[in-house]
C-alpha cells in the first residue's frame, strides 16, 4: 500500500493554497479533489463534528477528513501532541477548516490503516515548517508505502443513510466500505452533510443526512427518473414517425415510374414557374402585336394615299398638256 499525505489549510500568514498545501508531487486532480473538499467545507464553522470523505475518479484515491482545526486538537487528539496542536487551533483567535488527508494507492483487498494522530504528523512534519512564512507554496511529497489493513466485506448498498441511524462506529465502517471500493470503481462518500445541493449537483453519491433531506433526495430522485423515462418515451414516439414517414415515402417513391414522364416536386415547381412567368408575358405580347398591325395599317394607308395623289396629279398635268397642244395647234 502507497500513501501520500493530501492536507487543505491556511497558514499564520497565508490563505488558503488553491493547489493543496500539501500533496503529492504527481497529483493530477487538483480541480476535482478541491470540489470534493469544498462542499463539504461549506459552513464548517457552524458544525460541531467531522465530515469523512472517500473519493475516486481514473484510478486517484482520495480520502480524509473535514472539520475545524480547533475540534480536531480537541476532539481527535491526547497528552503532548494535543498540546504541540493547540498552538495551530486557530489563528489570532479565529476559527478556520481544514481538509486532513491522503491519496492511496494498492488493491482492493487492503484498504490504508490511518489514525488521527498520523494526520496530525503530517501536518506538523509538513505544514508547521510553512507556518510563518509570507508566501503561500505547496510542499509536494512522494508516494510512500504505509501500514494496511484487509479490506471489509462491501455491504453498503445504498446511497442516503439516516445519520439518526448510524453513530460515529458506524459511519467508520461505512467509510472503510468506501475505501474499498474506491479502488476498484468511482465513488464520492461524505458523511454528515447538511446541504442537499452537494448530492444535487453530483458532487457527492452517498451520504449521511437528516431523515428530512433523505425524503427531499428520494423525492428528486424520482422525479428526475420519471422525467428521464418521459424524454425517453417522447424520443421513441419520435423515432417511430419518423420511421413510418421514411416508409411511407420509400413506398410512394417505389410506385412512382422510373422515367422522366413523372416530374419531381421541384420540376414540378418549376413549370408552375414557367407557366405563371408566360401568362404574365401573353399580355404584353398582345399589346405589341397590335401596336405593330396600326403602324403597318397606317403606312399602307399613306401609300395608297400618296399613290392615288401621284395619279390625280399626272392626270390632270397630262389634260394640261393636251390642251395645250391643241391651242398651239389651232393657233398654228
Amino acid at each position: 500500500m502507497e500513501i501520500a499525505p493530501l492536507i487543505y489549510s491556511r497558514t499564520g500568514e497565508c490563505d488558503y493554497n488553491s493547489k493543496f498545501a500539501v500533496r503529492p508531487k504527481s497529483f493530477t486532480e487538483i480541480q476535482w479533489a478541491r470540489n470534493k473538499i469544498l462542499a463539504a467545507m461549506r459552513n464548517i464553522g457552524r458544525f460541531n463534528g467531522i465530515r469523512r470523505i472517500v473519493a475516486s475518479k481514473n484510478g486517484v484515491c482520495i480520502a480524509g477528513i473535514v472539520c475545524t482545526m480547533k475540534y480536531f486538537v480537541n476532539n481527535c487528539l491526547t497528552g503532548a501532541e494535543k498540546d504541540a496542536a493547540q498552538l495551530y487551533s486557530h489563528i489570532r483567535g479565529t476559527l478556520y477548516g481544514v481538509f486532513l488527508g491522503y491519496t492511496f494507492k494498492g488493491s482492493a483487498k487492503e484498504i490504508p490503516d490511518v489514525i488521527d494522530s498520523d494526520l496530525w504528523q503530517w501536518f506538523s512534519k509538513y505544514l508547521v515548517p510553512e507556518w510563518e512564512k509570507k508566501s503561500a507554496r505547496t510542499v509536494e511529497v512522494d508516494y510512500f508505502n504505509w501500514k494496511s489493513k484487509p479490506a471489509p466485506k462491501i455491504n453498503c448498498g445504498v446511497e442516503f443513510y439516516d445519520s439518526a441511524a448510524v453513530d460515529e462506529e458506524k459511519i467508520l465502517k461505512i467509510f472503510d466500505e468506501y475505501l474499498a471500493r474506491a479502488l476498484t470503481e468511482e465513488v464520492a462518500f461524505c458523511s454528515n452533510v447538511e446541504n442537499i445541493q452537494a448530492v444535487e449537483d453530483g458532487i457527492y453519491t452517498a451520504v449521511t443526512t437528516s431523515a428530512g433531506n433523505i425524503a427531499k433526495l428520494k423525492e428528486n430522485a424520482e422525479k428526475k427518473r420519471r422525467e428521464h423515462e418521459e424524454r425517453e418515451l417522447r424520443k421513441q414516439e419520435e423515432q417511430e414517425r419518423q420511421k413510418r414517414l421514411a416508409e411511407a415515402e420509400k413506398k410512394t417513391s417505389k410506385s412512382l415510374p422510373t422515367d422522366n414522364s413523372v416530374p419531381s416536386t421541384n420540376q414540378k415547381q418549376q413549370n408552375k414557374s414557367t407557366t405563371r412567368q408566360e401568362q404574365q408575358s401573353e399580355p404584353t405580347s398582345g399589346k405589341f402585336t397590335w401596336i405593330i398591325l396600326l403602324i403597318i395599317l397606317i403606312m399602307i394607308g399613306t401609300i395608297v394615299y400618296w399613290w392615288t395623289n401621284k395619279q390625280e396629279n399626272d392626270s390632270e398635268s397630262r389634260l394640261s398638256l393636251e390642251n395645250h397642244i391643241q391651242l398651239l395647234w389651232i393657233f398654228t
